[in-house]
């Protein structure tokens, strides 16, 4: 595997996918922050 020092192109489309990755990896997250949430909230009612 050959690697540049310097391919633009590269790391333009990382930082695509990672642009594309890091919201998701957020907001699966704070879905599950949420949920937690819920969880101790149900608990404490019951």
């Amino acid at each position: 595997m050959q690697y540049h020092r310097a391919n633009p192109v590269r790391g333009k489309k990382l930082a695509q996918v990672i642009a594309k990755l890091l919201p998701l990896q957020l907001l699966r997250g704070v879905g599950l922050e949420q949920r937690q949430h819920v969880h101790l909230a149900r608990k404490s009612l019951v």
